[in-house]
């Protein structure tokens, strides 16, 4: 699916600061994006009003999926093609990590109360095999730790099966093992035709995997293009305000762009 901004903007109503102002992009079927800037540059705000997960009359502009305005989806619709794993699990709702994992199936279902069948049960499985905690299958998701909560939440993403992934800094609870299981994960997925879109600080790990980035400040797009031409020494003094400290070259095992610190 095709993703087109057009100076797409955003206010909250209460205080009235504008979180997105002017935004343009455009995102082709089976891409894969970073999404990346400073805090509070807007991108966790861009990526929830790209999923609809916005109030649409705050939303200004154009924010259009395969040519259809994204207010004409329905909440089914995208449910079904876009999948969003947020940061963090905010619930402790005394149930399985099956369970919740489960409800993914829910976007599948012809209505709400609809029992999961045998088909969304294996597909649950496989969705938690794949992240790699089938052992928790049987915990409550408020006991496990906030890192395998995160696999959680990716997992039942993943039993939407979704066209387009979205993960707002979905591996920032993760230790490194964990951290490279998601990507190798979410490279994989993208082979297969998903579009890929991933809010990350941690710019090392991203530049291994991620060929695109979309770098946002001030609510609108700063630069965008290959992480390999895009991540500069000149970007990090601009952007980020870091200038002498650190140096960007190349990674001497992967000949990916890498951040060292000086």
């Amino acid at each position: 699916m095709r993703l087109v901004a057009r100076d797409v903007g955003f206010q909250y109503r209460i205080g009235g600061r504008n979180i997105l102002a002017g935004l343009n992009f455009t995102a082709e079927p089976g891409s894969y994006w970073c999404v990346a800037g400073p805090n509070g540059s807007g991108k966790s705000t861009f990526l929830k009003a790209a999923a609809g997960l916005l109030p649409s009359a705050d939303v200004t502009g154009d924010l259009l999926w395969n040519d259809k305005p994204i207010v004409q989806w329905t909440r089914l619709e995208l449910a079904r093609n876009i999948a969003f794993v947020p940061g963090n699990l905010k619930s402790h709702f005394p149930i399985s990590v099956s369970d919740f994992v489960l409800q993914g199936r829910y976007a599948r279902s012809e209505s709400f109360w609809a029992q999961p069948t045998s088909s969304d049960s294996n597909i649950a499985a496989a969705s938690i095999e794949r992240v790699g905690i089938s052992s928790l299958s049987d915990s409550l998701i408020g006991e496990i730790s906030a890192g395998e909560a995160q696999l959680a939440l990716i997992a039942r993403a993943l039993t939407q099966e979704p066209k387009i992934l979205i993960l707002d800094e979905a591996t920032a609870n993760l230790d490194l093992r964990y951290q490279l299981r998601v990507f190798e994960l979410v490279k994989g997925l993208n082979k297969q035709g998903i579009t890929i879109f991933l809010v990350s600080h941690d710019l090392n790990i991203a530049a291994e995997f991620c060929p695109n980035v979309l770098w946002m400040n001030d609510g609108t797009v700063y630069l965008q293009g290959p992480m390999a031409d895009t991540l500069t020494n000149e970007l990090m003094t601009d952007l980020y305000g870091i200038e002498g400290k650190i140096e960007v070259g190349k990674n001497p095992f992967t000949g990916k762009s890498k951040v060292f610190w000086k």
